[in-house]
């Protein structure tokens, strides 16, 4: 899945800044998959607002980076459907 999606976000004109090794514990919801051994992906913005109430378009969002981001997920989740 890693190098499917570093792929996809290459096609999409979005490679990724920094991949984190696949040992490092990630934090929030992820953390409990991580620990109970399930396959994931995840995708971290950069916007240092984020969570905040600051964090409003136009100001604090790429709709551009928001854009080629979702289109790079749908098209993850279609391509590992069985």
């Amino acid at each position: 899945m890693r190098q499917l999606t570093e792929a996809e976000l290459a096609g999409a004109d979005q490679a990724p800044g920094v991949v984190a090794p696949k040992t490092l514990v990630p934090s929030s919801e992820t953390r409990d998959i991580h620990r109970g051994g399930g396959r994931y992906v995840t995708l971290m913005g950069s916007n240092p607002l984020c969570h905040l109430p600051a964090d409003r378009r136009p100001h604090a969002v790429d709709t551009d980076v928001v854009t080629r981001v979702t289109t790079v997920a749908a098209a993850l989740v279609v391509k590992l459907t069985p």
